[in-house]
């Protein structure tokens, strides 16, 4: 049995990078905004300050964690999984390209939602509503990464078939 250590590496990489983020954008939107309504002003601008500038550092690690490691994934086994050409093929391409995309929309978001322009202080005037915008993002990719994921799997081959394929190459040889 042979495993590919470096392409197990990256799907953990690839994976924990993507939970993280879904995670923090959950903890955000329904636990973090709400338990801050709460507060007075002062105190709730600080902790929003606060979290922004820890959360800032998780995002940008995340962002180029996927990025890095959803480009290797795809470039060193993806493009390899079917004919060239094939229905497959572009069914594939096609959803992998939307789930660039989305990302592209969702690291956008999150950027300007981090940042400190007026435009990040008026989205987050605005947060929970932008927060579930990201959050429904996030999960719309994490569906299509799960049927990309079942496209490219194959049922095991029987054991009399795999016997049949030993016959083959040994008479072959």
């Amino acid at each position: 049995m042979h495993l590919d250590y470096l392409a197990i590496a990256l799907r953990w990489f690839h994976i924990l990078s993507a939970a993280a983020t879904i995670g923090g954008v959950m903890l955000i939107r329904f636990a973090l905004l709400p338990a801050a309504d709460a507060l007075p002003e002062d105190a709730r601008r600080k902790l929003h300050d606060g979290v922004r500038a820890r959360w800032k550092m998780v995002v940008h690690a995340a962002i180029g964690l996927l990025l890095l490691t959803g480009f290797i994934n795809f470039f060193r086994s993806s493009l390899g999984l079917f004919p060239s050409g094939s229905v497959e093929s572009k069914l594939y391409n096609s959803l992998f390209g939307v789930k660039v995309i989305l990302a592209v929309c969702i690291f956008g978001l999150a950027e300007v939602l981090l940042g400190s322009s007026p435009l990040a202080e008026k989205l987050r005037a605005k947060a929970k509503t932008w927060q579930t915008v990201n959050l429904v993002l996030l999960v719309l990719i994490a569906c299509l990464s799960g049927v990309m994921s079942r496209m490219h799997t194959a049922p095991n081959a029987s054991p009399s078939a795999a016997v049949q394929e030993l016959k083959k190459l040994k008479l072959g040889t």
